[in-house]
């Protein structure tokens, strides 16, 4: 048996990705109330100004989010294997059942939890 490196802020690394997905689907659905409603632009200042903050929270946060080998940010979680990075990205749903991840800069797989 061979034991890896546990990522050590793992519930932290949860929230950013669910962050990130949120502010993602939140404007998608913004896009969709704008086609429907014009006047949705109303808000548009408002909803700008949430997104910008949580995707600035997120890459300021996923700075205490690293590899335990190579000791870089992992902004983003891969499944070990291989192929492009795009089609291995972990969604959010994932990271619950996802035991292992790959760190994008060392290729090393890391354990996500227990």
């Amino acid at each position: 048996m061979i034991l890896l490196k546990s990522l050590k802020s793992r519930y932290l690394a949860i929230t950013l990705t669910m962050l990130l997905n949120i502010t993602i689907w939140s404007g998608a659905v913004f896009l969709i109330w704008l086609l429907i409603d014009r006047s949705a632009v109303g808000y548009f200042e408002t909803y700008a100004a949430i997104a910008v903050a949580n995707i600035c929270l997120f890459y300021l946060a996923a700075f205490f989010v690293r590899c335990p080998e190579c000791n870089k940010s992992m902004h983003h979680f891969y499944r070990p294997g291989d192929g492009l990075l795009i089609s291995r990205a972990l969604l959010p749903h994932e990271i619950f059942t996802e035991k292992f991840i790959q760190c994008s800069h060392c290729d090393k797989v890391v354990s996500l939890g227990d």
